[in-house]
């Protein structure tokens, strides 16, 4: 995170070619819900279910497993929590 920066306004995150890069569970949940709210801002929403899954892609990893699943929803749900993300009555995530 930049100097200077409050947790509620870090809105980075980085992009990883190889899952060994960074472990997810070494990524921080404010990092991966950044990049959660990322998604959804460039495809106008996105259903819980492919969120998860291309954040996964995001931080190098090919597909979702259930080895890295909590710690993507831990990060849906802080997102969501905060509100980064906002769940539409469809079930649609959006920002």
């Amino acid at each position: 995170m930049a100097r200077g920066r409050l947790p509620d306004t870090f809105d980075g995150f980085r992009r990883q070619t190889s899952s060994t890069d960074r472990p997810i569970d070494h990524v921080a949940p404010e990092e991966i819900g950044n990049a959660m709210a990322a998604l959804c801002r460039a495809s106008a929403g996105m259903a819980a279910d492919e969120l998860l899954t291309q954040a996964a892609a995001i931080f190098g990893y090919k597909r979702r497993t259930p080895a890295i699943t909590p710690a993507l929803e831990a990060a849906l749900k802080l997102a969501l929590h905060r509100g980064r993300l906002v769940e539409q009555p469809s079930g649609l995530l959006t920002v």
